[in-house]
């Protein structure tokens, strides 16, 4: 039997790179999917992969830095799987490359109306099913917030504070068997490999800083840590922040 058997999966910006990756994993192990991205063709290109190969998902549209939609989301995936076991919060806006003293309000905005406002909505509204099916929530934070990366501020300030609402609901809702962790990915995804074929110096220097001298394979090294964190197998895992970047960010 999968691991995920019977499990209903909520995905965040899973219509490409990581996101897609992660939802792609859980619905091997048998999970149903619930594909949710900004981009409604490449939302529909995952859930249709899924069903290419056996397993069930559905595509939704969502601006997650939208309220209404994000309950749509949550609506959509009850009328049609009934419940929900396992929540994906991936995806975020931003702007990037901006001094902080040049930084608007709107760059904030962006970031936090995406980032922490939408992990905690998407948590909220599942939380009767989480409680319910003793659910798993995987969050998603990067190491600008703990280094502090130039041109940064407004992302690093979020992914910061989705660590802190990690942590604050592992502690409240622990009594109902529900774990939630935060985990910090670096991989070559399409986007990042652009970046690093137009700036291959820059892209060298990262590696230096990487133990192990590579970025991460978001099929091999990443989406499998979320199964895992998806999975009975994690149960006595909660609050944990867990980088997946071959040790170029120590925590302690």
């Amino acid at each position: 039997m999968k691991r995920l058997e019977g499990k209903v999966s909520i995905v965040t910006g899973a219509g490409q790179g990581l996101g897609k990756a992660y939802a792609l994993a859980l619905a091997k192990e048998g999970s149903s999917v619930v594909v949710v991205d900004i981009d409604s063709k490449g939302a529909q290109e995952t859930a249709n992969k899924i069903t290419d190969e056996g397993g069930q998902a559905i595509a939704v549209t969502c601006d997650v830095g939208n309220a209404e939609q994000i309950e749509n989301v949550v609506e959509k995936t009850i009328e049609t799987f009934k419940t929900v076991h396992i929540l994906v919060n991936n995806a975020q806006g931003v702007v990037t490359g901006v001094p902080f003293e040049e930084m608007t309000i709107e760059n904030m905005e962006l970031s936090w109306r995406t980032g922490p406002l939408a992990t905690f909505y998407f948590m909220k509204l599942c939380f009767p099913y989480l409680k319910e099916n003793e659910g798993n929530v995987i969050n998603v934070f990067s190491s600008a917030g703990i280094k502090g990366n130039d041109g940064m501020g407004s992302y690093a300030s979020a992914k910061e504070a989705i660590r802190g609402l990690t942590r604050n609901a592992a502690r409240e809702w622990g009594k109902y068997n529900i774990n939630v962790n935060v985990i910090g990915p670096a991989a070559m995804t399409d986007a990042f490999k652009q970046w690093a074929d137009a700036y291959p110096d820059e892209y060298e220097a990262i590696l230096q800083t990487v133990p192990m001298r590579r970025q991460g394979d978001p099929d091999k090294d990443l989406a499998p840590v979320v199964v895992f964190l998806a999975s009975e197998d994690s149960k006595f895992i909660t609050g944990q922040t867990i980088m997946i970047d071959g040790g170029e960010t120590f925590i302690v």
